[in-house]
């Protein structure tokens, strides 16, 4: 269904009530869930005022693919999914109707239903031939253009979008790792960022020590992980020059230089964590709520505070208490760089291959 709701005064108003029972579709001013009799549920939030199509498939218990898995997506992409026991269903005898009220209205554009489940591409494809002009229509595509010629992902399209990282080694090892092996490091040949919105944070890292990272991380197909500028995984003192660290230019980086910063007035480092957020693949709750938080605490501005607190009793006419220390200091001494509460980020897409000759293989998305 595409549509749009709008003059919310109550995000709980329903749109569309398509249950029996319990059981079935219901569309609220800013809520999309779908529900079976056993009580297995996904849903999907979204913002009033904003066109979207939204696509529910239930994958039949005889399905080749996706057996029994519940699947909710915004704009053919996947947002949300369950797994449902054989035995249970999503029959409904309800009408399908739409309506407003007087907490919500809504624009209607198309109702569409199948018999059969859809696939990821027929949803995308779907969500691309229904974009309302020529030109949407075309750029839609263009930017879902993003397979090679096998239909795996292309990390030469990807670039286009995105900074992409390559690792050449044994991978695979580390994604076979458990909680046992927490801390265990692999040498790897080489570690790649190719970085084409801004080819200056390029950086090439020969013979790099990489690690899982995290706990619970650790039980999922989709591992963290870590690696080092300046560690050796037989050698793991600091200043260990086993590894190799060239920048953009080729230029190799030696001793105190060998950290990296992956975007400008970012601070300097020389161990890199990058997060699959394999449970939540928005990466909102993870770095995104990370990086609000520390915009949020850094920019409050508190006009009447008590004079006790700690920070003012360092910077008594600081109007903004909730930065810490170092902030404060930083920004007396009109210091360049980020300091931070909380961990930065930013996305980029993971390849990999055991070695050099072999054809990349696509890890997925990563902070």
């Amino acid at each position: 269904m595409e549509l749009e709701t709008q003059r919310v005064l109550d995000d709980s108003a329903v749109i569309c009530d398509l249950r029996t029972a319990g059981t079935g579709l219901l569309v609220t001013a800013s809520e999309a869930s779908i529900t079976s009799r056993g009580g297995v549920s996904v849903s999907t939030k979204y913002k009033s005022g904003v066109p979207l199509r939204v696509s529910f498939v239930i994958n039949p218990p005889t399905a080749t693919r996706n057996k029994n898995l519940l699947f909710i997506y915004i704009d053919g992409i996947l947002a949300g999914a369950m797994n449902y026991p054989s035995s249970d269903s999503f029959t409904s005898s309800a009408l399908l109707q739409f309506h407003g009220s007087a907490n919500a209205s809504v624009l209607l554009k198309q109702v569409r239903c199948y018999s059969r489940a859809l696939s990821d591409t027929e949803i995308l494809n779907n969500y691309i031939l229904y974009r309302p002009t020529t030109d949407e229509l075309i750029a839609t595509y263009d930017r879902n253009d993003i397979l090679n010629s096998n239909s795996q992902p292309s990390y030469e399209k990807l670039a286009a979008y995105t900074p992409i990282i390559i690792v050449t080694g044994d991978v695979e090892k580390l994604m076979n790792f458990d909680r046992s092996n927490k801390g265990t490091y692999v040498k790897m040949d080489k570690i790649e960022i190719i970085n084409n919105q801004d080819p200056t944070r390029n950086l090439t890292i020969l013979n790099a020590s990489m690690r899982c990272q995290g706990t619970s991380s650790m039980d999922y197909p989709r591992k963290n992980f870590r690696f080092y500028l300046k560690k050796d995984s037989a050698d793991t003192t600091v200043d260990s020059y086993t590894t190799k660290v060239f920048d953009y230019q080729g230029v190799e980086l030696l001793g105190g230089n060998r950290k990296y910063a992956f975007k400008e007035g970012a601070q300097e480092v020389a161990c890199w964590c990058l997060k699959a957020d394999y449970a939540e693949s928005s990466s909102t709750h993870n770095t995104g709520v990370a990086r609000l938080w520390n915009t949020v605490m850094k920019n409050a501005v508190i006009n009447d505070i008590d004079s006790r607190h700690y920070v003012l009793n360092s910077y008594p006419n600081s109007k903004t208490p909730c930065r810490t220390l170092a902030q404060h200091a930083a920004q007396a001494n009109n210091f360049e760089n980020d300091v931070r509460t909380t961990v930065d980020g930013m996305p980029i897409v993971l390849f990999y291959h055991k070695n050099e000759s072999d054809a990349l293989i696509c890890l997925g998305k990563y902070n």
